[in-house]
């Protein structure tokens, strides 16, 4: 069942999402950063000419490492975030493989909204194979769906 639904998913992000391409959108804090950053070097580099000694703005170094550390995993979140927002833009099925099981999972809850399994019907084993018409996916996106049937293959 697993791998029928992970090739329904396969199947259904090549159809709609597959040449669509990544929004990329700039991080609000990378100019501060990159400030903060030019400080800290100006004064390392003053201590390090002797024109300053490090006693001196020793606090004032410690604040901007603290500042760099804060914006920059402000920075990690916010890419983190972006890929969850564009995670089915620029799809491309070679992916599939070199990705993690949360990465795969949160790709299949982006397109499946529920998968219902129906009763086996009486008379037929329940040892018997797995059949696929017992599966009701239901899809995120509303509207018509020709996704290919994959048990055909």
């Amino acid at each position: 069942m697993d791998e029928y639904l992970e090739d329904l998913v396969l199947a259904y992000l090549d159809q709609r999402t597959a040449g669509t391409t990544v929004e990329p959108s700039a991080w609000r804090g990378e100019e501060k950063l990159a400030g903060l950053l030019r400080r800290r070097d100006v004064l390392e580099a003053s201590v390090a000419s002797g024109e300053v000694e490090r006693a001196a703005v020793h606090g004032l170094l410690a604040r901007l490492n603290r500042m760099v550390g804060v914006l920059r995993r402000d920075e990690g979140d916010y890419r983190k975030a972006e890929a969850r927002k564009n995670i089915l833009r620029g799809w491309n099925r070679k992916n599939w493989a070199g990705m993690g099981l949360d990465e795969q999972r949160q790709l299949i809850g982006a397109v499946i909204d529920s998968v219902v399994v129906l009763p086996v019907p009486e008379g037929i084993s329940d040892r018997a194979p797995f059949d696929p018409t017992l599966l009701t996916v239901s899809w995120r996106e509303k509207g018509p769906t020709q996704v290919v049937n994959v048990a055909q293959k």
